[in-house]
């Protein structure tokens, strides 16, 4: 019998290393990752006594897989394998091609873990429902998120139950707090979750750093948009967009880099009142609340 992987996408977050690793106990498979954790997901593992999944750089010909939190070709490790399911929470992006049918759970809900969590919940270990707490606590940003749906906090309710969490907001503090660890190095930092969309005939790549405040990258701004303009030209992007997103207060500040930042405050009509930032009151969600501006603008 052929080897199943379960796997999400390229500079894995929380949500995406976990629904892997749940998923793959659950169907007898092996969980992989396809890129490096990040301390917030570190957190979590160790919190649970669970081991990080193994790096897997390319599924192969006699090797099956289950993709997790993405359906974005794009975003998915070299395939030559068969894909036997998609479990995911994005939006459909069509640029993945299979040669027979295969099961697709996609649901509007504010991550993965949700849908996993939903599908398992009698027969969750206290380590597993833990793990997915973590998942839908950082992908909601602790349903601070507008991708926040009221399936997630029911779901977070039981399973913290399950994994003895009294009180699941100092939880996600806790778990969100590791993910303001930055490196010394701006352009790691950047790369740590960033994703390439198109809207009309630009190329973005969007990178967001979950923080406590705005200083910690704000004080090395000019590091920051140095390494996105790199980031630019390695990936022949139009633009490359960082939020600062900062937890606490719900807002974020877009730094731009690209030929014309005037043209990125114009299509969410706001005023460059920093030189290549943006103020963006109320935004966490890149998928829900910066993607979207940009399609409907760049159309």
């Amino acid at each position: 019998m052929n080897k199943t992987w379960v796997i999400g996408h390229k500079n894995p977050d929380t949500d995406s290393i976990i629904s892997a690793i749940v998923y793959a106990k659950k169907i007898n498979a092996t969980p992989a990752r396809a890129g490096e954790i990040n301390q917030e997901t570190k957190f979590a593992l160790k919190k649970f006594s669970v081991e990080e999944p193994v790096l897997k750089e390319r599924i192969e010909k006699d090797e099956k897989v289950v993709i997790v939190d993405t359906n974005n070709k794009e975003e998915l490790i070299p395939i030559n394998g068969e894909i036997v399911e998609i479990i995911d929470h994005h939006r459909l992006c069509g640029n993945l091609e299979t040669p027979a049918p295969i099961k697709v759970t996609i649901k509007p809900v504010g991550s993965t873990s949700t849908i996993i969590a939903e599908m398992f919940l009698n027969e969750l270990t206290k380590e597993e429902a833990g793990l997915l707490l973590c998942g839908i606590l950082s992908d909601t940003v602790i349903f601070r998120s507008p991708t926040t749906t009221e399936l997630d906090k029911e779901i977070a309710k039981k399973l913290a139950k399950i994994a003895g969490i009294e009180d699941i907001e100092a939880f996600g503090k806790e778990l969100k707090s590791k993910a303001c660890v930055l490196s010394e190095d701006p352009k790691e930092n950047v790369l740590r979750d960033f994703k390439i969309i198109e809207a009309g005939r630009k190329r973005f790549g969007i990178a967001q750093l979950e923080l406590m405040d705005y200083e910690s990258v704000m004080n090395k701004k000019s590091e920051y948009l140095a390494a996105m303009e790199e980031i630019k030209k390695e990936n022949n992007l139009d633009y490359v967009l960082l939020m600062v997103t900062n937890i606490l207060e719900e807002a974020t500040k877009l730094l731009i880099a690209g030929e014309n930042p005037e043209e990125i405050a114009k299509a969410f009509e706001k005023k460059m009142e920093e030189e290549r930032c943006i103020y963006l009151e109320g935004v966490l969600s890149r998928k829900k609340q910066v993607v979207p501006v940009l399609q409907r603008f760049f159309a």
